[in-house]
């Protein structure tokens, strides 16, 4: 690689890094002030991630869905989050751990893949978010 190329891969790299980086986690008292909203049954968990990867599953009626029982919960959006969710910023809601086989485009089961799903409040309305894992997170106690 001549001198050039590798000049302007290293002057590139802090503005990738910094890409990376998640918001600071919220304060003690911003998480006790949060608006949580109210606490989702495990049933209507399942049923709200169901709509949501009915859009995202090649065969979405095979699918076996198993959810964790919500929790009280913050999280800092990351990079490849979907469903409503801005990079970096702090959302309070219930998150659960779904676990999700479904068939792939041979018919064959996947095998049991993990999810990290958060209903919460934004303007009065409830959205169900799904979380990468690339930014903070943090239960509530």
């Amino acid at each position: 690689m001549n001198i050039t190329k590798r000049f302007f891969a290293l002057s590139l790299t802090p503005f990738v890094l910094a890409g990376c980086l998640t918001a600071n986690p919220p304060k003690p008292d911003e998480i006790r002030a949060a608006d949580y909203g109210t606490k989702p049954s495990t049933t209507e968990m399942v049923s709200a991630v169901q709509n949501y990867m009915s859009k995202q599953l090649i065969d979405p009626y095979s699918a076996v869905y198993t959810c964790s029982n919500p929790t009280k919960a913050w999280v800092i959006g990351g990079a490849g989050s979907e469903g409503n969710v801005q990079f970096n910023k702090t959302y309070f809601g219930y998150l659960s751990t779904c676990t999700i086989n479904a068939k792939n485009r041979f018919g064959g089961y996947t095998g049991n893949k993990e999810y990290d799903f958060m209903i919460y409040l934004q303007n009065g309305a409830r959205y169900l978010a799904h979380f990468d894992g690339y930014g903070a997170a943090g239960q509530v106690r």
